[in-house]
């Protein structure tokens, strides 16, 4: 989970470095106030979709569809917490941006975890 969060840290801080916004904003928060609808939107799909099942984070390949079957769900929500936060309409383009651009992160995180960190079951 902890892996995760860093995932969604990094395309909230790309995100705001592609708008020319601060990184960090006027605060340190800058990134997790960006990301925290989309991690909100995650905490509550990715354990329903099983990206943090054992079965499902032992090979990379599982752990990589499960994650991208899981953000497929919460990317959508995401934004459109977004939009109610921000109290902006919610555009086609950045849930397709935010979904490419976040599925990326996550399967090279999910995917070299699941390679070289994951607890292996015994032979």
């Amino acid at each position: 989970a902890a892996g995760d969060l860093v995932c969604f840290l990094l395309f909230a801080a790309l995100g705001r470095a592609s708008h020319e916004e601060s990184v960090l904003g006027s605060s340190l928060l800058g990134p997790l106030q960006t990301a925290a609808p989309f991690l909100a939107a995650w905490a509550v799909v990715a354990p329903l979709a099983g990206a943090y099942s054992a079965r499902h984070t032992l090979r990379p390949r599982g752990a990589i569809l499960r994650a991208l079957l899981a953000w497929a769900v919460a990317d959508p929500l995401g934004v459109l917490l977004r939009s109610l936060i921000l109290q902006r309409p919610v555009q086609l383009s950045f849930i397709v941006v935010a979904f490419l651009s976040n599925a990326a992160i996550l399967s090279v995180w999910r995917g070299l975890y699941a390679r070289f960190l994951a607890p292996q079951p015994p032979d």
